[in-house]
């Protein structure tokens, strides 16, 4: 999109009288590469001067003006009405996973193998939760030296697209846990979702390995939370549901207030509270707290 129309667009309302400015996002630059990606703040001064308008963008610093000596109103409303009727291009974001990322598994035929070079810390982590060889390779769990993290990728639902990843460091324990890597600028919440049987139930949790666990005990569509809050786009998918909210232990207050939002929109929902998080629970635990839970809803 050129300048002149970006300018047009915006003195619709703004802009009338000489000396007059304001700030709006310079999208592309004059070579057609992005200046300004969609979560940045605008960096572009439009200031209205005699028969024209002066911009600056103070991210690239181009700059220029536009004179409006020949354009007559009639047709810069007719500009304007095209500029409206013409959509705008969607810029698309993409994400890698590391550079040195390697699964952790490899499958060959019915054998399963775990990669040489990978710390026993990484497959240690995933032991200790009841992840195995199965799950490892389903869900291509893999690992980055660079970062020092155990890798999960996530994917579109349809599994073709790369949305993000979820890094769990194992080694050094100083740092951070977690890691979420998603699209730059890219302003919407992962999630990670294992599909279940049913499609009016489902449950909540905190992390991914709880989550593949869970769908794994229950067979219901189970989505990790990455975090102890639900967004608006989340909480409007949840409508017509059985929604239960199993967050871990040190998360209670939390889950009732979900849970009590929930309720308040209209979203069945219920809290599931355990006195360890749900991954620390085996297979056959996780099966019996899911059916005392649905015989109390």
């Amino acid at each position: 999109m050129s300048i002149d129309t970006i300018v047009l667009r915006a003195m619709e309302t703004k802009c009338t009288t000489k000396g007059q400015s304001f700030r709006m996002k310079h999208e592309v630059k004059m070579d057609g590469s992005i200046c300004t990606e969609p979560h940045k703040d605008p960096a572009m001064t439009i200031t209205r001067d005699t028969g024209g308008w002066v911009w600056h963008c103070h991210r690239c610093n181009e700059s220029g003006y536009i004179g409006d000596k020949f354009v007559n109103p009639d047709s810069t409303l007719q500009k304007l009405d095209q500029i409206k009727d013409t959509p705008v291009p969607k810029v698309t974001y993409i994400v890698r996973l590391p550079s040195d990322f390697i699964p952790l598994v490899e499958k060959v035929g019915d054998n399963s193998y775990f990669c040489a070079t990978v710390p026993l810390e990484a497959t240690d982590w995933l032991w200790k939760y009841g992840i195995f060889e199965k799950e490892i390779h389903e869900f291509g769990f893999g690992w980055s030296e660079m970062y020092q993290m155990v890798i999960l990728p996530l994917y579109s639902s349809d599994k073709r697209v790369l949305t993000g990843w979820i890094g769990r460091r194992v080694i050094d324990k100083t740092k951070g846990k977690y890691h979420i890597q998603k699209p730059k600028g890219n302003k919407d919440r992962l999630y990670f979702t294992v599909k279940g049987k049913e499609d009016n139930k489902i449950i909540l949790v905190e992390d991914c390995i709880s989550a593949i666990k869970v769908n794994k005990s229950t067979g219901v569509t189970t989505t990790a939370l990455l975090t102890t809050s639900i967004d608006e786009n989340m909480t409007r998918r949840l409508r017509g549901m059985e929604v239960y909210v199993w967050l871990d232990a040190d998360a209670l207050a939390k889950s009732v207030a979900m849970v009590t939002r929930f309720r308040q929109l209209g979203i069945e929902a219920k809290h599931i509270y355990t006195s360890k998080d749900p991954k620390c629970y085996n297979c056959v635990a996780i099966k019996d707290l899911w059916s005392q839970s649905v015989k109390e809803v």
